[in-house]
Formats: structure tokens, C-alpha cells, sequence
């Protein structure tokens, strides 16, 4: 069964902003030309960099691989990425 994506919104500051959170799983491979058009629609709506942090332990290099790949391939002044390293048993 496939798990449905949950995009939760909510009002902050009065109605005046909005606070997003996504969550959910995704096949792994994306294109680099989707990644690039989702992460610059998000970034032109928050009129800021979008920070994504990958989380990677020491059987995911593959993993963390192909998504640096994609990444690379988004404007640099539409995200900041940052690698954390997974807590152990957090897989």
C-alpha cells in the first residue's frame, strides 16, 4: 500500500503566515528537473532559501549520493543543505 503524503498547514502570527510540514514517503528517484521546480516554487512563495537537511548513516552513502546529485542540480540561493548523521537504532 502506498502511504499518503500528509501536508499540514496551519496559521501563524494572526493568519499573516502560514507554517507548512510535510511528511510522508516518496520513491527515492526524482529528477533533478522536478526537485529543481518544487524547490524553487517553495522558495519564491517563503522569499527564502529552503533548508534540507539529509540524514545519512553509514549504509546510506548510496542513498545521499543520488539525492546530492539532485540537489546540485536546484539554484544554489534557493536551498541550504545540511548532512546529520542518524542517531544509532533510528533506522
Amino acid at each position: 500500500m502506498t502511504e499518503l503524503l500528509q501536508f499540514r498547514m496551519k496559521p501563524l502570527a494572526g493568519g499573516t503566515r502560514t507554517e507548512l510540514s510535510l511528511v510522508g514517503s516518496l520513491p527515492s528517484a526524482v529528477s533533478s528537473e522536478a526537485m529543481r521546480e518544487l524547490i524553487a516554487a517553495l522558495a519564491i512563495w517563503s522569499s527564502a532559501p529552503v533548508s534540507i537537511v539529509l540524514v545519512v548513516d553509514e549504509l546510506s552513502a548510496d542513498w545521499c549520493e543520488r539525492w546530492s546529485r539532485n540537489l546540485r542540480a536546484v539554484g544554489h540561493d534557493a536551498i541550504e543543505v545540511r548532512f546529520e548523521l542518524a542517531e544509532e537504532g533510528s533506522r
